[in-house]
């Protein structure tokens, strides 16, 4: 096994036997937890990108142990039908929705089909863009709380960038990839990375060595950047694949397992608190918490078991004062006053003794 493949299993078997146990609690106590008064909400993730391979025998073999969490799929590029978000003749979709499944098994998937080769390059159609934003602005039952983007164009589209402020205005975080060309081109790290509303995500392997094909700070954008693994990482054919767009869906994943420990006692009985965590603002503070600095361009490294994982009990004891889930749940909290208080006063006040 060459050493980024090995690095790379390796994170991913940290996050499924120390952050996912902590997350779901013993038994899924915690996953499975009601609190009186509020209906059990899974998060929601849409993934726009080149569709899901679910039409023939040998996509369905291959996506078969992850297809159940996909809620639903369209096309909406404009010469196809609607169900055609269920192909996907690149792989490119498909791939990246499996590096979320397995970092947020529980999250429930929404396919937007926005690219396709042409040409003999992957392109994404700005209009299809739009069209699906809108659609996940305006459609009950197409409504997220994370949309992932892992195409880019050098250009900012001023449409898009109108959708985007509309969505993160409605509580929806927005995460896009960085770009694969190293410092290639004036804007090196691409649109809608760049967008103010959105959190760019660039690629290392699994001890957080960041990838030879990121974007260079050069470029001027001189913001917090985040990493996530996206160097020889397993496909859903146990193909490895490279990528800032396969990073962006696992730093996505991450914000959904901080999303459902949110809605889980003893945070889910505030609803202000997830509203925090679903700002830009407020879910960096805590990607702070569970990252570490690497290279020379100081990427941040998400490590989210420096937060969300129990050393001596495994699961985080049962909520109460005292448990290592009452203590992740303070250092939450405590994050998002620092981020805005005084403006909103005594965020997460009913659970806490100050």
């Amino acid at each position: 096994m060459e050493i980024r493949e090995g690095r790379a299993d390796e994170w991913f078997n940290r996050v499924i036997g120390w952050t996912h146990p902590f997350v779901k609690g013993k038994d899924e106590s915690f996953q499975k937890a009601k609190i009186p008064g509020k209906k059990k909400r899974q998060v929601r993730v849409a993934i726009l990108d080149t569709g899901f391979a679910y039409c023939t025998d040998s996509d369905k073999k291959k996506t078969s142990s992850f297809k159940d969490k996909v809620q639903k799929a369209e096309s909406f590029l404009d010469d196809e039908d609607p169900g055609d978000g269920w192909k996907d003749d690149i792989g490119h979709g498909t791939a990246v929705a499996y590096q979320l499944a397995q970092v947020c098994p529980d999250a429930k998937l929404y396919i937007c089909r926005i690219a396709r080769k042409v040409n003999g390059k992957t392109d994404a159609d700005r209009s299809a863009v739009v069209r699906a934003l809108k659609r996940l602005t305006e459609d009950e039952k197409w409504k997220v709380d994370i949309i992932n983007m892992s195409f880019g164009w050098e250009q900012q589209d001023d449409d898009v960038e109108c959708a985007l402020h509309e969505m993160q205005d409605k509580g929806v975080l927005l995460f896009a990839s960085a770009s694969n060309f190293g410092a290639l081109g004036d804007n090196n790290i691409l649109y809608p990375a760049r967008s103010r509303h959105v959190i760019s995500v660039d690629a290392a392997d699994g001890l957080g060595e960041p990838a030879t094909f990121n974007s260079s700070s050069v470029s001027g954008h001189t913001r917090e950047r985040f990493s996530a693994p996206g160097w020889k990482v397993k496909g859903p054919a146990n193909e490895r694949v490279d990528g800032t767009s396969y990073a962006s869906p696992i730093a996505v994943a991450i914000a959904a397992l901080v999303l459902e420990f949110a809605r889980q006692p003893p945070l889910g009985k505030d609803d202000e608190i997830e509203s925090y965590l679903k700002k830009k603002d407020g879910i960096v503070r805590i990607f702070r918490l569970m990252s570490i600095q690497k290279g020379p361009e100081k990427l941040l490294f998400l490590c989210p078991w420096h937060l969300l994982r129990d050393k001596e009990g495994t699961y985080g004891g049962n909520g109460e004062p005292k448990s290592k889930r009452f203590y992740v749940a303070q250092q939450i909290i405590y994050q998002l006053r620092d981020e805005f208080l005084p403006r909103k006063g005594k965020i997460g006040q009913s659970l806490l003794m100050d």
